[in-house]
């Protein structure tokens, strides 16, 4: 019985580790977005790609692009050096 109250413990703490990590990259998709639309209509090919990002060190990457960039034109040529 020990042991299967110990994996189940494990397999606990894994998915509570995962929902945190799915909630970061969820929230800085968020955030891209957010910068985004203040230079104006998203086109809906950007927003796929962004929202289909998983990798949550690229979407930090996308993000500061995003606040640097100026423009949704800048941006867009970030992402094709990515």
């Amino acid at each position: 019985m020990l042991f299967l109250e110990d994996l189940l413990r494990q397999e606990r703490k894994r998915a509570k580790e995962q929902a945190k990590i799915e909630g970061k990259i969820e929230g800085m998709i968020e955030d891209i977005l957010d910068v985004l639309e203040e230079y104006g209509d998203i086109p809906e090919a950007l927003q796929s790609r962004i929202m289909s990002e998983t990798d949550l060190p690229t979407l930090k990457k996308m993000f500061k692009s995003a606040v640097m960039a100026g423009s949704m034109a800048k941006f867009e040529e970030y992402l094709e050096s990515l």
